[in-house]
Parts: structure tokens; C-alpha cells; sequence
């Protein structure tokens, strides 16, 4: 190797000194310089890698592979115009594509000069797939960067089908799913890059970001320990590492992730932000706000700065100051309820609660269920004397989290990672002890009580608070609460009535003496104490819930459904007027007007999970099956370990017949029941065997059925109806005697009759019919199904007498009445004509009701008539033999056998050698001329 240049040019001067003389001095040729720039790179001394490279090209100013090799160590170091300026010279050189332009391509990123990546960078030239593959995702980088998703996935699509492997290519995918929420897709992407490239640092940074983001901190702090590995000082990865420690309240690994990102970044404001965070956790309140307020001088629009400087306010007692930095947070994000939680806090303290309502309020919705931030409100809109509401909400805090509501906990400070603001304030986790005095926590300590059901304690504890606040509702309405608890009803309207001589505007007493009405069985009571509420809040929903549930217990549905309706009608925005009307609809079979009334909900809404299962239902029962198995997915995908979630959707798409789908949602949904608890779930699956006709998987899972269920009827049925289906009518016949012998019912007796009459023995299956209807008499189906057994049989009078008690216990339809008709007319009763005009009055158009009125008509002299239905059967059903031999025999019998004679041979030439072939040739020979 040559000495170093620094060297050499010592030792010429001494040369010149020595000699005194003019000397030529002779440069290292260029590929020394170069192989001494790769040995320099070998050991990671890039600076003297860089100065070698200069010098080669100081001897060769158009030596490229020196250019190239230059503007990749600019590259690694970050500079990007410096690295631009080399591999754009390499060009201009005349360098091959595949040697410059990757890497002027990274250089124009680097810079964030997207649209000149869009503009300059193709794919076109002299590269292999590899190469192409990696600048048609950098160009897709450059859309997503910009912007435009659409294109950049389609970048990365033909970026993979080059290379499949392409790490860029499927990290860009991973981004645009994070992007879209879709958490889960992308740790699939990242995934698969990290499988093929275990090094690859960009997706190992963005699994660990994605992997903290989901609370799996141990996940993540070991691929920001591999991205260290791989590249030493990455800064990114030490952030991430630092904030993983942050989260797990590992202050000291904290602060060694500090030391390192001193040395390698101490500029970037991230790590001014990490010291802070760790000066909050240790408790030092007075560095954290220096520390923060350093940063702000520099970057004073960081909305993450400000957030952690109004929380070290307010830790600080500056709740002034707090509640200037965090409302400020919360105008840029002001529908998160985090934020909210600390600006009401901080205006609470400042003695503000009307500020405090005005930030708390907006966030707060039916479907909340964050206890503090209940209890906050509550507690603030007590303090602006609103008792109701505020009594209602903290009742509703204790109710989701009594240890949550009394604020034993913290509040609020967030995961914040580097850079990214959004992230930063969607994901606050504890940080600030609020402090009883944020919250009406005497109250709150009561409801504590009754929660638990240490109702003495509540008691002592509301007598007290009675005492303390003798001129509000709300202790004697809570002592009220615990007395009712006991079943102590005279002490508990007592202490209700004192609450209303507080505050006779306080409508949660009024609902409690409803409540009161309801357990002493005194509907009375309750209805007019819910009238008592309506008549001082019209809108009021509990009161207008609650006679709708007065009303269905006493059986009125009608007037049900107008609560319920009057109650959506009066608050559009509520939720859960709209939840029981739509379960009322999907009970009375109405789908149609449950998917309309779940339509156009909020986002907020329309997303939660019972709003889910019942628009799904209603829209797998109103037939609109591929929006119910949208839904339904959408359901499964929120509660993936919800057995009912993949059974309905199962169900959905049975019904849309994609069978294979079905199996599967089915196979999760048992999967979910290894105990055997739910056998809903297994007698669907076992009908959508039988549909697929697959029966000796039915027979498996039957037999499953049968020994998980020994004393139930749902293997039994199973078996039957598999069996069935294989033509088995014996072996079906004895699962439906073993059936019936758990569990009889009208279903079951019924094909247990056509099971024998299958196997022709017609008089067993009357036997059985008969036996069942001496104890079930009024059973109009089961009479209806005997009279049609023993009309096959012949036995007319015993028919009869069956369709008169099928007629009497509601079965009068028009096949029943047809039936009758046609035994009428054959014993030549004058009722016949009776029942076949109340059939074809109920089926005015089935040819075959048509067809036997009109036979009827004529049989009993009404000839013209009878003739004119007959014609009418014949033209909606042409080719129905038996109709049109009628037709022919009325026509015949009128004389008119030049008519008959081209029906008659229709019948002859379209249906030869069947039953009616014989009559109709018999009469053809009859007719004349």
C-alpha cells in the first residue's frame, strides 16, 4: 500500500531541502487511491475513504467508478445534495444507468425532492430486475411522500412482480396500510420483508414503531435492538428504544439510550423531548420544564412539546399556564377525549367548571366509556349546578370502572414518537395524577359502595354527605339508592322524595321512583313517574325507554313501538332508541326497516359492535346478503374471538351460497366453543352439511352432537335429515323415533308420518298423527298433514273431518280448502262449491286452485262459468296435462268437439305414455266427426 498522502508530501519537501534542487513530483495513480478508498471503507474509516476518492479524482476528474463510489459514502453520511452532484456528474460521464442512477435516485430523496425523482427517474434503461424493481419503488416512494397513494401502490406492485422480494417495495406497502389503520395487514407486509431480509434496518424500524404502537413493548425493543446491531448509530432506533424504556418506566436504560443520542444526534429536537420525558418520570418537574421550554424556543408550533410542557404545567400546579398550552393542543385535535380529560381537569382546578364543560362536553357521547373522562364531566357540570346530568354522569363512570372514576389512577401523557405528531396525540397513556379534589370524589366514594354492594358503608357515607350538602339532591338520592339496594322500598322513596324538595328539576330521582315502581310491581307508579320526567324534559329517553318497557310487558306492542320511535324521533343523535327499535324489527321478522333505521349512523356509531351484529342481521333477513357479510366481516374483524360474530356471518354466507366461505367462518366460530356450551353453532354447521350435501360429514358431526348433547335433540335431528338425504329412509326414520322420544313437537311427528308413508306404510303414519293429536288437539298443521295422509288413502270421510279441524285451529289455506273442494265434488256435496270458491278467492292465480274451481263449477251445472276458469288455469299453465283434459271434457260435454280435438292432441303428442295419455285418447275417440 502507498504511504499515506500526507506522508508523501512530507518526504518530498525534505527531498527538495536536501537536494536543492527542482524535482517533478510523481502522483499515486488513480487505482491505488482507489483500492486504499476501499480498504478505508473495510474498516469504516469513512472520512479517509472520502479523501482518497478526491484524490483520485484530482488525478482523474472523469474517473467514474470513483464518482460513483464517492457519492454512495455521501449517501451513507446523509448528505444527499453532495451525493445528487456526484452521481449526476457519473452521468454525465456517460456512466451505465444501472452504476448512477439508483443512487441518484436515494440522493434526490434524501433531499425531498420528490416530484424531480417522479420526473427524472424511469425504469427503462440497461438493468437488471433487481435494479428496476428498486427504482420503480423509490419513484413509489416519491407518490406516497407526495401524497398520491393510488399510485404508489401500484409502484410497489410492479415493483414486486420484478422482484418479489423487494424490501423497499414491501415497506411502502406496509406504510400505506398503517396509514389506513390497518395494523394487522401491515405487520404482515413488514413481515415478509423481514423474513427474506432480516437486516433490512428501514423494516425493522417500522415493526418496532408498529410493534410499540400496539402495546407489545418487548416485541418492539428487540427489533430496535437488531436495528442497532445492524446499524450502530441509527438514531432513529435509539428513539424508539429510549421510548420503549419510557413505557415500561425503565428510566435507567432511558438515560444510557440518552448518552448514545447525545453523541451521535444531540441536535435533533426528538432527543431535547426524551430528556424531558425522562425528567417528568423521575419526577423533576422543574428540569422537564426547562428542558421543554428550550424546546419550544426552537420549535414553538411542535404540538407535542406544547402537550408535554401544559402536563409539566400542570404537575407544576401552573394550571394557568396548563390550561394555556394544552388548549392550544386541543383546538388542533379537538375531538380526542385525552386531551380534553386534561384541559377540563386544569379548569377544574382553576375553579372554571363552565370552561371545564365546554372542553369536556364534545367528546362525550352515549357510547362512551371511559370512566375519568365521565366522571370529569359529571363532576363539572355538578359544580355549574346541572345535577341531573352531572349525576347521571358520574353514576355512569362508577358503573364502568369505579376505580378508574375515583382517579386513583393517572391521566394522560402519550407514547410519542419521533416526528410524529399524529401518533403523539392519538396515543396518551398515564402520566398526571389529578388529585381528588378534580372530582366530586365524596360522591363518587358512595357510588364506590353500592358497586361493590357494601350497601352499610354507602349508607353511613351518603348520611354524611347529607349532612355536608344538606342543600343538594344528590347525597339523599344516593342514600335513596343504597336503601333500595336493601329492599328497604319505604326509606328509599322517602330519601327520592327529599331529593326532589331539594331540586324538583332533578330528574334522576324521578327515575329512581320509577325504578322503585318497577320492584314493587307497581307499573302505575313507574308510568307516572316517567310522565313526571317527560313533563319537565319532553326529550328525555330513559323516561320514554321505560314506558316502552311498560308497554311490551303488559303486551301492547303497538304502543311499544311509538315509545321507541317518539324516543329516536326526540333524539336523533342517540343511539340507544335505535338499538331496541331495530331488535323489536328484526323480532317481527321487519329487516328491511331495521337496516334503514341503522343507516347514515355516525362514524362513532355505526362502528360499534352492536350496531354491527344487528345491521347484519337485518340485512341477512331483509336478503341483502353481500352488505351482510360486509358488515359481519367488519364485526368479526373488531371481535375476532366473538363466537356469535362468525356465526352470523356464517350465516350470511350461506345464504349468499358460498358455501366454502361459510364452512370456514363456521369452523371459527366452533373453534371458539372447544367445550361444546353453544350448540347453535354446531346445528349450523351441521345444516350447511346437509345443504352441501355432504352427509356423512352431517353424520360425524351428528354423532358429536349426540354424545356432547346426550339429552338434547340436536344430533338426532342432524342424523335424521343426513339420512334422508342418502335415500336411508329406515335408519332416518328410527333417529326421528329417538328424537321424538327427547323432544316431540309438530316438526318432528310430522316427518316421523311422512317417513313411514315413504316406506308404505300409510296406516303407521296415521297411527302416528292420531296419537299425537289426542294430546295436542288443537295442532292445525298436524291436522292438515293427516287429512292429506288419508286422502292418498282413500279413507274421504276421515280426510274430511282432518281439514275441518285444520280449518278450526287456524290452518284455512287455499290447498287445504282445495282439497276439500275436490272430496266435496266427489260425494256429490254441494259444498264443494262452497270451499272451491274460498280457495280460488285465496289463490286466484295457481292454476291448479283455478283448475278445480272451475271443474267444480261445471260438475255442479254452472257449465259456461266452470269452462271459462278451466280456460283461464289452461292459458297461466299450458302445459299441465291434467288441466288441459279437463278443458277438453268440458268442451266435449258442450258439444264443441272441434275445439277439444287440437287440445286433446297436444296432450297425445306432449306427453306421451303418461297417466293422462289413456283418458285423452279414450275421449279423442268419442268426440264427432
Amino acid at each position: 500500500m502507498k504511504s499515506h498522502p500526507a506522508k508523501r508530501c512530507l518526504a518530498t519537501l525534505a527531498l527538495v531541502s536536501m537536494l536543492t534542487a527542482p524535482v517533478v513530483v510523481t502522483a499515486a495513480s488513480v487505482d491505488e487511491y482507489l483500492a486504499e478508498a476501499k480498504e478505508f471503507v473495510q474498516k469504516g474509516e469513512i472520512k479517509a475513504a472520502v479523501i482518497q476518492l478526491k484524490n483520485a479524482l484530482q488525478e482523474d476528474p472523469t474517473n467514474v467508478q470513483a464518482r460513483v463510489m464517492l457519492g454512495s459514502l455521501y449517501l451513507r453520511g446523509g448528505d444527499g445534495p453532495a451525493a445528487a452532484k456526484e452521481f449526476g456528474r457519473a452521468r454525465d460521464l456517460g456512466a451505465a444507468e444501472k452504476l448512477w442512477l439508483p443512487g441518484y435516485a436515494r440522493a434526490l430523496m434524501l433531499q425531498g425532492q420528490f416530484d424531480a425523482v417522479l420526473k427524472e427517474v424511469t425504469a427503462e434503461g440497461d438493468l437488471d430486475n433487481k435494479q428496476r424493481a428498486e427504482l420503480i419503488a423509490l419513484r413509489g416512494n416519491a407518490n406516497l411522500a407526495t401524497g398520491q397513494i393510488e399510485e404508489a401502490q401500484g409502484e410497489y406492485d410492479k415493483a414486486l412482480a420484478l422482484d418479489r422480494g423487494n424490501p423497499m417495495a414491501r415497506l411502502g406497502k406496509a406504510q400505506i396500510l398503517l396509514s389506513q389503520r390497518q395494523e394487522e395487514q401491515a405487520l404482515e407486509q413488514l413481515n415478509k420483508v423481514l423474513l427474506e431480509h432480516p437486516a433490512h434496518v428501514e423494516s425493522r424500524l417500522a415493526r418496532g414503531d408498529l410493534m410499540r404502537r400496539l402495546r407489545r413493548l418487548d416485541d418492539a425493543l428487540v427489533d430496535y435492538k437488531r436495528a442497532i446491531d445492524e446499524s450502530p448509530r441509527n438514531a432513529r432506533a435509539y428513539i424508539g428504544q429510549a421510548l420503549v424504556h419510557i413505557a415500561q418506566r425503565d428510566v435507567d436504560n432511558a438515560k444510557k439510550d440518552l448518552e448514545v443520542l447525545h453523541t451521535i444526534a444531540a441536535d435533533l429536537p426528538a432527543v431535547n423531548y426524551l430528556q424531558a420525558l425522562v425528567s417528568f418520570q423521575e419526577g423533576d418537574y422543574d428540569r422537564a420544564s426547562d428542558e421543554l421550554q428550550a424546546l419550544l424556543r426552537v420549535t414553538p408550533s411542535s404540538l407535542q412539546a406544547q402537550l408535554m410542557y401544559g402536563v409539566v404545567s400542570y404537575a407544576r400546579n401552573e394550571f394557568t399556564i396548563a390550561d394555556e398550552y394544552l388548549s392550544r393542543v386541543l383546538s388542533s385535535n379537538p375531538n380526542n377525549p385525552q386531551i380534553a380529560k386534561l384541559v377540563g381537569a386544569a379548569r377544574i382546578k382553576l375553579r372554571d367548571p363552565q370552561r371545564a364543560v365546554k372542553a369536556l362536553a364534545p367528546v362525550v357521547s352515549e357510547a362512551t366509556r371511559d370512566a375519568q373522562l365521565l366522571a370529569l364531566l359529571g363532576t363539572a357540570y355538578l359544580q355549574t349546578g346541572e345535577n341531573s346530568k352531572g349525576a347521571a354522569l358520574i353514576e355512569r363512570a362508577v358503573e364502568l370502572d369505579p376505580e378508574q372514576a375515583m382517579l386513583r389512577t393517572q391521566l394522560a401523557v402519550g407514547k410519542i414518537a419521533s416526528g410524529d405528531t399524529a401518533a403523539a396525540i392519538d396515543q396518551l397513556e398515564s402520566a398526571v395524577a389529578l388529585g381528588q379534589d378534580v372530582v366530586q370524589a365524596d360522591v363518587l366514594l358512595v357510588l364506590s359502595y353500592l358497586n361493590k354492594k357494601e350497601f352499610d358503608k354507602a349508607i353511613a357515607a351518603s348520611e354524611g354527605l347529607e349532612e355536608r350538602m344538606s342543600d343538594s339532591p344528590i347525597p339523599f338520592n344516593l342514600t335513596g339508592l343504597a336503601y333500595l339496594a336493601q329492599s328497604n322500598f319505604t326509606e328509599a322513596k322517602q330519601r327520592f322524595e327529599r331529593a326532589l324538595e331539594k331540586d324538583p328539576k332533578f330528574l334522576v330521582a324521578h327515575m329512581n321512583l320509577a325504578r322503585l315502581g318497577l320492584l314493587t310491581n307497581d307499573p302505575g307508579a313507574a308510568k307516572k313517574a316517567y310522565e313526571d320526567v317527560l313533563a319537565k324534559d319532553a326529550k328525555h329517553i330513559g323516561a320514554m325507554m321505560g314506558l316502552a318497557a311498560l308497554a311490551q310487558s303488559a303486551n301492547d306492542a303497538e304502543q311499544a313501538e311509538a315509545w321507541l320511535r317518539r324516543a329516536n324521533d326526540a333524539n336523533p343523535q342517540a343511539l340507544q332508541p335505535k338499538v331496541v327499535l331495530a331488535e323489536l324489527y328484526l323480532r317481527r321478522n321487519e329487516g328491511l326497516k331495521a337496516t334503514n333505521l341503522l343507516s347514515g349512523l355516525p362514524a362513532e356509531q355505526a362502528e360499534l359492535p352492536a350496531v354491527l351484529r344487528l345491521r347484519g342481521m337485518a340485512q341477512l333477513q331483509s336478503g341483502d346478503y353481500s352488505s351482510a357479510i360486509h358488515t359481519l366481516r367488519t364485526l368479526t374483524e373488531q371481535q375476532p374471538k366473538s363466537m356469535e360474530a362468525w356465526f352470523q356471518l356464517a350465516r350470511a354466507q350461506a345464504a349468499s351460497n358460498d358455501l366454502a366461505a361459510a364452512r370456514e367462518s363456521f369452523a371459527k366460530a366452533t373453534e371458539l366453543d372447544p367445550e361444546y356450551k353453544v350448540p347453535v353453532v354446531w346445528v349450523g354447521l351441521g345444516e350447511l352439511e346437509l345443504r352441501d350435501r355432504r352427509y356423512d360429514a352431517a353424520l360425524e358431526l351428528a354423532q358429536t352432537l349426540k354424545e356432547k348433547f346426550p339429552q338434547r335433540v340436536f344430533g338426532y335431528d342432524l342424523e335424521a335429515a343426513a339420512y334422508r338425504g342418502q335415500g336411508n329412509t329406515e335408519r332416518a326414520t328410527e333417529a326421528l323415533e329417538a328424537a321424538i322420544a327427547i323432544e316431540g313437537d309438530t316438526r318432528r311427528v310430522n316427518l316421523l308420518a311422512s317417513a313411514y308413508v315413504a316406506t308404505g306404510d300409510n296406516d303407521k303414519a296415521v297411527e302416528v298423527l292420531q296419537d299425537w293429536l289426542d294430546k295436542h288437539p288443537t295442532d292445525g298443521a298436524t291436522w292438515a298433514n293427516l287429512g292429506v295422509f288419508q286422502q292418498q288413502v282413500g279413507d274421504t270421510t276421515g280426510a274430511l273431518l282432518a281439514y275441518e279441524n285444520a280449518i278450526k285451529h287456524g290452518q284455512a289455506n287455499s290447498v287445504i280448502l282445495n282439497n276439500m273442494a275436490w272430496l266435496y265434488l266427489q260425494k256429490r256435496d254441494k259444498r264443494a262449491e262452497e270451499y272451491a270458491t274460498r280457495a280460488y278467492q285465496m289463490a286466484s292465480d295457481s292454476p291448479e286452485i283455478i283448475d278445480t274451481y272451475g271443474w267444480v263449477l261445471f260438475q255442479t251445472g254452472k257449465r259456461n262459468d266452470g269452462l271459462a276458469a278451466l280456460q283461464q288455469a289452461l292459458v297461466i299453465a299450458p302445459n299441465n296435462a291434467e288441466i288441459a283434459l279437463h278443458v277438453a271434457e268440458a268442451l266435449h260435454a258442450l258439444n264443441r268437439d272441434a275445439e277439444a280435438r287440437p287440445v286433446l292432441e297436444r296432450i297425445l303428442r306432449e306427453h306421451a305414455g303418461s297417466a293422462i295419455e289413456k283418458d285423452a285418447r279414450a275421449l279423442l275417440g268419442k268426440l264427432r266427426g
